[in-house]
């Protein structure tokens, strides 16, 4: 039809049902084709320009809706990838995508608003932190401040109360032992006992001091528990004689002989506990009680139980008991004095040693404390002497020296006995209120033993022939029923008798009016020993501190004995001896005899005198026999020289456990002195007191620091010091640092540690006693 010029169409005629022609139609559609293609043109440009039209305007209706939406989505990328909330969208339309830009725009307004004040409270905390850490780092630093200022006002308050306070109880102490009339001698020991009062308070403020500091070190060396409990109980048996009380220790007999701890501060708790007791105990006495078990890894379970027969407590008091500054009312500190600090103090030190402490009380029955501790066991306790076929009759009129005595000898296997007849009995042991009860067979055949209150002998005038027995000072140590049971099992007590006769042996003095006499030593408590030495052998010593001062006098003036300090820094007394000599031969004077003062008995130095060209030795600790006996040979020497130098003293070391903790030689030299003796041993006491923590501190650092040498030196010094003291027990453990700590430092350190304990125990032995009554025999003797 589309490319036709010409259309055609044909139809049949039909009359009568049959066809009778036919009906052609011919019609040209050309110009009907052209007319249409311009119809169709017309309407296909027409279409054209609307699609065009619809397009045109349907772009710009999207872009103007699209193009603020691809703008934000162009800004939340830029703030997500940037954190910039600073930005936002430019509009000025008011249709929905303006509103939707608005509402965008306001967001970001309030999420900037938000970070803004983030960043604000986050600078504002870094602040506040920085300004918290200051303000705490600052307090912490004021607090460290406040602390050392405490620490170093109250070290710097100690030393300044302790030096006046030393003269003053030193001077009180020569007040006491001097001529004066019986108010004046109440006097004086007021002063004494006051100063006393005072420094045991200063002691413990300072322990409380450390404690709450957190400077409190604990130290874990060798020590032996029974040792400490039985040398508190004997530095406070004289105290508790004076009130008319008991003191008795029961220490099982297979107790370990070596734990590991601090034997310091556990006899510090021991201390502390027997005090307290005796403080408010009236009448009866004070039991110290250790008791103990296996525990696990080595250990061993020990309980130290201190009970007594005082005022008590009431409940309510119980429950306040280890407070600071705390006792049971006003009306009790008025009455027994006290500070409260010691049961504080107490329990502080057991549980930094993760031990526990407990207190049963009754009033008006009596206090129990209870001290219970794990130490490691480093050696178990020997076999004792088997006195199982042995039968002892005890005759203790003291209930708690009886039971210590009943348990310690049926412990080794006696048969206790209180009555029988002589030939039944092995041994009477006898206090001085039992002895008076016994049959005249027993007093007369059985082998007898006096248990005695420290220096107290009244009562035997009845019967003389106690006198001479065997004694032994209360409280009864273990130790001393080993003894007892050495001399049952060989049935000899020749050992004890002689303890007795070392006691009651008296000297008879000479005079070497005449005789100019040199004295050097470098230490002050040595020189002043010496001077009152020599002072009561009539000779008036020149003195010197050092070598180089000794050859200045021997330059200024010839004497005829010099006795001369072997130890010395800078010059010691060999080099000043040689020098002496040269000088002698220069003026060509008679040799004056020198004689050495030494505390080496031991060993090649014990012989260097020899080459030095002296004459002889004294050996530390000396006594006034043996500066007589030197003297006597050097005042015949003057007229016929000897042709050998003769040894003057010298003794082998006891183990230390075993040595009292005052020579009883010492004492008996101050004894020989008279009435002035007492006002020497407390100068001689004082000075020593004064000077002796010093050098243990030094020993302390060179052994700590591991200088042998420097170590050696120390406690060669220190032993001489202690020599010439009288400090017995302290001089054997120099000794043996002197000896061992070049070969073993850990053991140097154990032993410096017991050295520290035996000095404490040393100075309370010295403190507060006389003479004339023996108390510095008691405290630790053997």
């Amino acid at each position: 039809m589309f490319t036709a010029e010409m259309i055609s169409v044909q139809e049949g005629i039909v009359r009568g049902g049959e066809q009778v022609g036919t009906l052609e139609l011919h019609a040209e559609i050309g110009w009907i084709r052209a007319e249409y293609m311009e119809r169709f043109l017309q309407a296909m440009a027409i279409a054209a320009v609307v699609l065009a039209l619809t397009g045109l305007v349907a772009w710009h209706l999207i872009r103007q809706l699209v193009s603020p939406l691809g703008q934000l989505a162009t800004t939340l990328s830029a703030i997500g990838a940037g954190s910039e909330l600073s930005l936002r969208l430019n509009t000025t339309r008011n249709d929905e995508v303006g509103i939707l830009i608005g509402a965008f725009n306001i967001m970001l307004g309030k999420l900037g608003e938000r970070d803004r004040k983030l960043r604000e409270l986050n600078d504002s905390l870094e602040e506040t932190v920085k300004l918290r850490t200051a303000q705490l780092q600052n307090a912490k630093e004021e607090a460290e401040r406040a602390n050392q200022a405490k620490s170093d006002f109250l070290a710097t308050m100690s030393h300044e109360i302790r030096t006046p306070m030393n003269s003053m109880m030193v001077m009180a102490e020569m007040l006491a032992g001097a001529q004066l009339t019986p108010k004046q001698l109440r006097f004086a020991e007021i002063i004494k006992r006051s100063g006393h009062g005072l420094l045991n308070i200063i002691n413990d403020i300072l322990d409380l001091s450390k404690i709450e500091a957190g400077s409190l070190q604990l130290e874990s060396i060798p020590f032996c528990l029974e040792t400490i409990v039985e040398d508190v109980a004997s530095l406070f048996a004289e105290k508790a004689r004076g009130k008319g009380l008991s003191i008795a220790t029961h220490v099982p007999h297979d107790l370990p002989t070596e734990l590991a701890g601090d034997p310091t501060r556990i006899g510090q708790i021991v201390t502390n506990l027997v005090n307290n007791a005796l403080k408010f105990t009236e009448s009866g006495g004070v039991d110290i009680e250790v008791s103990a078990r296996q525990a696990a890894r080595g250990r061993l379970a020990v309980e130290i139980a201190v009970r007594d027969s005082g005022i008590g407590m009431a409940p309510e008091a119980l429950a306040r008991v280890f407070e600071r500054f705390t006792q049971a009312d006003q009306s009790t500190t008025r009455k027994y004095g006290g500070t409260g600090l010691g049961l504080s103090i107490t329990k502080r030190l057991v549980e930094a040693m993760d031990g526990t402490i407990t207190v049963e009380s009754v009033e008006g029955h009596g206090s129990i404390f209870r001290v219970a501790l794990e130490l490691q066991i480093l050696a178990s306790a020997p076999p004792t002497v088997d006195i199982s076929k042995t039968r002892i009759m005890l005759a203790i009129a003291d209930g708690r020296t009886l039971r210590a005595a009943r348990g310690a000898f049926a412990a080794r296997g006696a048969d206790i006995v209180t009555e029988a007849r002589a030939q039944d009995i092995d041994l009477v042991v006898a206090d001085l209120a039992g002895f008076a009860s016994l049959q005249p067979a027993l007093d007369q055949y059985a082998p007898r033993i006096l248990l005695r209150s420290i220096g107290s002998l009244a009562g035997l005038e009845a019967a003389p022939e106690w006198r001479n027995a065997p004694q032994i000072d209360l409280p009864l140590r273990s130790r001393d029923v080993d003894r007892i049971a050495s001399c049952l099992a060989m049935s000899d007590f020749s050992s004890l008798r002689d303890d007795v006769d070392a006691d009651n042996r008296t000297a008879t003095l000479p005079s070497f009016t005449g005789l100019k006499i040199l004295a050097v030593d470098d230490n002050a408590v040595n020189r002043e020993v010496l001077i009152e030495a020599l002072a009561s052998l009539g000779v008036t010593p020149t003195i010197a501190d050092s070598g180089v001062a000794a050859i200045e006098r021997a330059e200024q003036d010839a004497f005829d004995v010099i006795f001369m300090d072997c130890s010395m820094p800078g010059m010691d007394g060999f080099e000043a001896t040689r020098c002496i000599r040269d000088l002698e031969r220069e003026k060509m004077r008679t040799p004056a005899q020198i004689v050495a003062l030494t505390a080496h008995v031991t060993g090649p130095e014990s012989q260097r005198w020899r080459s030095a060209s002296m004459d002889g030795y004294v050996a530390k600790p000396f006594t006034l026999a043996q500066l007589a006996r030197a003297l006597a040979q050097t005042k015949d020497a003057i007229d016929q020289p000897a042709t050998a130098p003769a040894s003057l003293g010298g003794a082998q070391a006891m183990a230390w456990r075993d040595v009292p903790l005052l020579s009883r030689d010492t004492l008996a030299m101050f004894a020989t002195l008279g009435q002035g003796g007492q006002s020497i041993a407390s100068r001689v006491f004082g000075l020593f007191a004064s000077n002796a923590p010093q050098a243990v501190a030094e020993l302390r650092a060179a052994i700590d620091t591991k200088r042998a040498d420097e170590t050696a030196k120390l406690a060669h010094a220190l032993k001489s010091m202690c020599s010439s003291a009288g400090a017995a027990r302290c001089r054997a453990i120099c000794q043996m640092l002197e000896d061992e700590v070049g070969a073993d430092h850990i053991r140097g350190q154990a032993l410096c540690g017991e050295l520290e304990r035996a000095l404490a125990d040393t100075m309370s032995a010295m403190d507060g006693s006389s003479l004339t009554d023996e108390r510095r025999y008691a405290a630790g003797s053997a």
